[in-house]
């Protein structure tokens, strides 16, 4: 049976470009519905969407339709998959804070089919803290979101902030509908995040490691059937949902835990940023900031 695949375009530029997707998904055999918010409709007709999907196309949830007695419940009811694509600032704080007052925000809030958030946006706009935290939220319910591309902008920018490539929203799609499950029953302990080696109770070293890699080690085991084990030294991310989450701190920390895990697991992946050094002898309380500019603080370093 055709998997049905809800398209919810929101009011960026890039609303054009989901006609190709439209339209690829139509030739794979996906049942498509389309839902434009009134924004969306200024970039691209319904029309053309109603063309490619052979459906009705929702604007407006007072829209009469023919189709249903309840149209945002029917259709969150019919979906087995929702994507927001393109994903305005805007809409992104909609879905965010549960607010429903148009037709596709009523349908998020009502589903409960998987949900694919593809943001795309001015570079100043996807990286304002706001935003960037509003990703992260929905991140934390649970709802996949891609990275934008990278390249020129509608507004003669550089920077972040492309809708990606139609193609891989398809293979992000199809990751979710069709997981594979080549890994269920296995086991596996990934590392990440950089360790932090103390000079004192209040100062440490570290190195610029971000645990991206191993995160998404982490996350692509679980999508693929494993039981994970992340352990993981200083990052700003969130722990893949699912994942059995041990945080550490030192060199020394993560080889402990990592061997008290060891005879467990069938795959260990490594991907922390282990630091190379420490500290011969942290100070037991915090070192005295020197009065003079001349004055140095010499640390000796061991092999960790």
């Amino acid at each position: 049976m055709a998997k049905t695949v809800g398209i919810g375009i929101t009011g960026g530029i890039a609303a054009y470009k989901i006609a190709d997707l439209v339209s690829k998904l139509k030739k794979e055999d996906y049942e498509v519905i389309v839902m434009m918010t009134e924004g969306a409709t200024k970039f691209i007709t319904p029309l053309t969407f109603k063309t490619l999907s052979g459906r009705e196309v929702i604007t407006d949830v007072w829209q009469e339709s023919y189709e249903r007695k309840v149209p945002h419940i029917s259709v969150a009811e019919e979906l087995d998959m929702l994507v927001i694509a393109p994903a305005t600032a805007n809409f992104i704080a909609k879905m965010a804070h549960g607010i429903a007052d148009d037709f596709l925000s009523t349908v998020f809030v009502a589903n409960t089919s998987p949900v694919q958030i593809v943001p795309s946006m001015n570079t100043k706009m996807y990286e304002n803290r706001i935003v960037q935290d509003n990703l992260v939220k929905l991140e934390n319910y649970g709802y996949k979101v891609m990275t934008p591309a990278t390249g020129k902008l509608a507004c003669d920018a550089v920077g972040k902030g492309r809708l990606p490539e139609v193609d891989e929203i398809i293979e992000e799609i199809k990751k979710i509908l069709h997981p594979k499950q080549d890994l269920k029953g296995k086991k596996i302990m990934v590392n990440a995040g950089t360790t932090c080696e103390d000079i004192d109770p209040v100062r440490f070293i570290c190195n610029r490691g971000t645990g991206k890699m191993g995160y998404c080690i982490a996350q692509e085991a679980l999508d693929r059937g494993a039981e994970v084990i992340l352990v993981s030294g200083r990052t700003h991310l969130v722990p893949p949902k699912g994942a059995k989450f041990i945080p550490v701190w030192s060199a020394d920390e993560m080889c402990e835990v990592m061997l008290s895990h060891q005879p467990e697991c069938d795959v260990i992946i490594g991907a922390a940023a282990v630091g190379d050094f420490k500290v011969s002898n942290i100070a037991g309380q915090k070192l005295k900031k020197t009065e003079q500019e001349s004055d140095k603080l010499i640390l000796e370093l061991v092999g960790t």
